[in-house]
């Protein structure tokens, strides 16, 4: 596959000083010469996926079940215009792209269509995600720099708060009671008999509790059952399982979520 810019950039496709430029200005010219870049770097043998179609999936709107929520949702601000929640059981959007390859003489061949779905890719953004936070606080943990705490929240449908209200009320506390939450990284999981619920990792600096006191558990502001437990050996093992296990989602609601402050620790 030759790659080639579609025309010269002339003086006058340049934006002149104060004139509005729309998004789109030159947009052509540059994603052509990003992929001309990105093939001139592949390695031989490596993948180089392409774009080529996306369509709504016919099997999704059969898959869309309601979830029965407590009423005093309605009050809270981040669901105030909700009349109730849909359970995703099946990807929404469904999505072809082309893998090619480059051999040894330079040229791009076509190898396969490769098919993937809307949850699969949050899937991967969600692992990414997660790889981040272990790789900057498994390293501290080991050293006993930072104690790494794991919370799960349950029947998130029925809970006095919306899970945005409830990490709010977490951090501040955690703040008041002098153990600054330096990062955390949650998800959203809805099992197979239609169970949400959330799990949440927090980092906090080394701390040498014995037992975790009680005050931390939520369980009265939540209104619901919640856990709070130490991490044991490998921050990773605890949240991988949960972050791909399930494909169900909330219609509408992020499945994940967290901070990066440790991004700007590294930088």
């Amino acid at each position: 596959m030759q790659i080639t810019i579609s025309r010269e950039i002339s003086k006058k496709d340049i934006p002149q000083k104060g004139k509005k430029v729309k998004e789109t200005h030159l947009k052509g010219e540059i994603d052509a010469i990003k992929q001309k870049i990105k093939v001139n770097a592949l390695e031989i043998g490596k993948p180089l996926y392409q774009h080529l179609n996306t369509r709504k999936n016919p099997l999704y709107e059969e898959g869309v079940k309601p979830l029965p929520f407590e009423s005093c949702l309605i009050h809270d601000k981040a669901y105030r215009f909700r009349n109730g929640f849909l359970v995703q059981t099946a990807p929404k959007w469904l999505t072809d792209l082309g893998v090619w390859k480059k051999d040894s003489q330079g040229n791009l061949d076509l190898t396969e269509i490769y098919g993937t779905n809307n949850q699969k890719s949050s899937n991967f953004r969600k692992i990414k995600a997660l790889d981040g936070f272990c790789d900057f606080y498994q390293p501290l943990y080991k050293k006993r720099k930072v104690t790494l705490l794991f919370l799960t929240f349950t029947r998130a449908n029925y809970a006095n708060k919306s899970f945005h209200t409830m990490m709010q009320i977490v951090k501040n506390y955690f703040d008041r009671e002098g153990h600054k939450i330096l990062d955390y990284i949650w998800t959203s999981e809805v099992s197979d008999n239609d169970h949400w619920h959330y799990h949440l990792a927090i980092a906090i600096n080394r701390v040498t509790w014995r037992a975790i006191p009680k005050k931390f558990l939520f369980e009265r502001l939540w209104g619901q059952r919640t856990e709070i437990d130490f991490v044991k050996k490998n921050i990773k093992h605890y949240m991988a399982k949960y972050f791909a296990k399930s494909n169900y989602r909330i219609e509408g609601m992020m499945s994940y979520g967290g901070t990066k402050n440790y991004k700007k620790k590294i930088s």
